[in-house]
């Protein structure tokens, strides 16, 4: 209950600030020392280590911040050649739930920022799934705090994005900062502070949310509280068969029943150990044991078709080793439609990483899988964006998890 009630404040205090204007729109100014953003969901690191790069990058706040302030936001890494276009990028959410929304009326970003390295992008991402765009422009920070403004009418869309929209105030996500150009790598940093909307007006008439996945904080569940389990095992996979070498690689997956809370648990063993940063898990759950409805699976079984899937895309934020940030839920065939991969329930997954045994665990209510717990199922693995190995690669595994 306290935490819900902290939820709903923080809610409220985010939509009366970029809603109506209040505090001209702030969006994240460092003060209390943390990465939490107005929104109350914190900046995350978003680069091409999460489809199969090799760039690293991490988050932290520094002391003093811009003019005195209290604190800065200092995004430092290294971009490493060996993916097509390597990048990497500190970004948050605009809304307290991280789906898309409308902005009051403003102009553009402003913002303080120092750094070195190569220049950087900074602008707002717009749309959900493969209608999503970001919108851009470029900057070159000095060793020096400076003040620098991002004038909305002056972004450009990315070059791959489909199809070609123009920026406008609604729909919009997430506003960040990357690396740029692409293909220049070696080592970065930049600080910012003071980031603000350039507001114009007063707030705009519809302020809900839109569309998108819900965005919440995560706590992992101790790997210790699933240790009374029996667990009967459903497939098994070779090592190495994924798409990428360095995302996760599974070997094996399992279930088991938890009589006393009716929990369903899934237990997927790796190759290696999993990611610290961030972890990508997917249940495909296939409810009315059908072969030929349900949507097809995107990763490289796509002759399972499935009505039902449990997300786990997380970032690790936060000062606890447990503590992560992402979208955790279950969505239905209109919510997957939609790209709403929590529809049915966000928050209702229990996450479990043992890093020693090398394994990742997914707890679901067993009301909110399928009615009378037998269904047909797929695993994967891989990271916040891509799927890398399925589990079975073709075909499926049966569960038969009634009382």
């Amino acid at each position: 209950m306290v935490e819900y009630l902290r939820t709903l404040v923080v809610a409220f205090g985010f939509l009366f600030t970029v809603f109506t204007g209040n505090d001209r729109g702030r969006i994240a100014d460092f003060d209390d020392g943390t990465l939490e953003a107005s929104s109350g969901l914190d900046w995350i690191v978003i680069g091409d280590d999460l489809i199969g790069g090799a760039s690293e990058a991490s988050l932290e706040t520094v002391r003093p911040g811009a003019q005195g302030s209290s604190a800065a936001l200092r995004f430092s890494g290294t971009i490493r050649e060996g993916f097509a276009s390597p990048f990497s990028g500190a970004w948050a959410a605009l809304h307290p739930a991280g789906v898309t929304s409308t902005l009051i009326p403003s102009r553009g970003i402003r913002f303080w920022a120092r750094g070195s390295g190569p220049s950087f992008l900074v602008g707002i991402r717009q749309g959900v799934g493969s209608a999503s765009a970001n919108f851009m422009t470029s900057f070159t920070p000095t060793a020096e705090w400076s003040v620098y403004e991002a004038a909305f009418d002056k972004l450009a869309q990315g070059p791959r994005s489909n199809p070609a929209r123009a920026f406008s105030l609604e729909d919009v996500s997430w506003m960040g900062f990357t690396t740029a150009p692409p293909g220049v790598s070696g080592s970065f940093w930049l600080e910012v502070d003071g980031i603000e909307l350039l507001v114009t007006g007063k707030a705009a008439d519809r302020s809900s949310p839109s569309g998108g996945s819900r965005t919440l904080k995560v706590r992992l569940t101790p790997p210790g509280e699933t240790g009374h389990l029996n667990w009967t095992a459903l497939a098994t996979d070779d090592r190495g068969d994924g798409r990428f070498p360095r995302l996760p690689d599974a070997t094996a997956l399992a279930y088991a029943l938890d009589p006393k809370s009716d929990v369903l648990w899934f237990r997927i063993d790796l190759s290696g150990e999993p990611p610290q940063k961030w972890l990508g898990v997917n249940i495909a759950i296939d409810g009315d044991e059908d072969p030929a409805s349900g949507l097809p699976w995107w990763g490289f079984n796509k002759e399972f078709r499935f009505d039902r899937l449990v997300s786990a895309y997380l970032m690790k934020t936060g000062s606890d080793s447990r503590d992560y940030q992402g979208v955790l839920g279950v969505a239905d065939v209109d919510g997957i439609n939609a790209f709403d991969f929590t529809n049915l329930g966000a928050g209702n997954v229990k996450v479990t990483m043992d890093r020693e045994k090398r394994t990742l665990l997914l707890g679901i209510p067993r009301k909110d899988v399928d009615a009378d717990g037998r269904f047909r199922l797929i695993a994967t693995v891989g990271s916040a964006f891509l799927a890398n190995d399925d589990l079975p690669n073709r075909g499926f595994a049966t569960v038969g998890a009634t009382k």
